[in-house]
């Protein structure tokens, strides 16, 4: 199996995932949030714990 076959299939089982980025920095958060949309996950963002 290839690798784009593999991370089709993982990107199917995410969906209706929910993933919750919590960071300081908006760069991270972007970042993030790009790797985890373009693999169904729905997010959550918050700028820090407090």
């Amino acid at each position: 199996m290839s690798q784009r076959t593999e991370l089709s299939n993982i990107s199917k089982q995410n969906k209706g995932l929910t993933a919750l980025i919590v960071d300081d920095l908006s760069i991270n958060r972007s970042i993030a949030r790009i790797i985890l949309e373009r693999n169904n996950f729905k997010i959550h963002e918050a700028k820090n714990g407090k």
